[in-house]
């Protein structure tokens, strides 16, 4: 009887210890449902150009071009409980670019009377090859709009246009340790 009240002890310890209470607070960071739980928006030059953002087998997929001077963007973002997370990952790369300088993607984070932009990523920064990225979020507590956002600013008379992966968006949240 005395062992059965060990086990049980120790078992109830591993139920709720904070590594066993590990909880994604990102819906669908795998893109493994389109952009289910995600929202989505764009929005070309005037100069003209087409800007998108979709998502299928496992990644969503940011496509920009400019066919002249303004800026063309694609965006996806949800709103996420930071409470407790640590870290927020994702793998990105680029598939295609023409002609592409400058700064073309953007991890922010939104709330009611903030934007905090997190992490920028140049278009020299980029490769063909999967890329993961990491960003200490431990600052960030509540909900906040978490927005993947990539962009460029094209050049007069040159056309520009890039095509960007992302998947395996993760926020674990380790839950606050029981209180002794």
């Amino acid at each position: 009887m005395k062992y059965k009240i060990l086990l049980l002890f120790f078992t109830a310890l591993l139920l709720i210890s904070p590594a066993a209470a590990a909880v994604e607070r990102v819906d669908n960071g795998d893109f493994s449902n389109g952009l289910a739980g995600w929202e989505s928006g764009q929005s070309t030059s005037s100069a003209g150009g087409t800007a998108s953002v979709s998502a299928s087998n496992g990644v969503a997929e940011f496509v920009i071009e400019t066919q002249g001077s303004g800026t063309s963007y694609a965006y996806i973002q949800q709103t996420v409980d930071f409470d407790y997370v640590e870290t927020l990952t994702f793998d990105v790369r680029y598939t295609d670019r023409y002609n592409l300088n400058g700064n073309v993607f953007s991890v922010s984070l939104y709330d009611a009377s903030t934007s905090r932009t997190l992490l920028t990523i140049s278009g020299s920064q980029l490769t063909p090859s999967w890329q993961s990225f990491s960003v200490d979020v431990s600052s960030y507590s509540g909900d906040h709009d978490l927005r993947f956002y990539a962009s460029y600013n094209g050049e007069t008379g040159y056309p520009h246009s890039i095509t960007l992966e992302l998947t395996d968006v993760s926020a674990l949240s380790i839950a606050a340790p029981p209180e002794i």
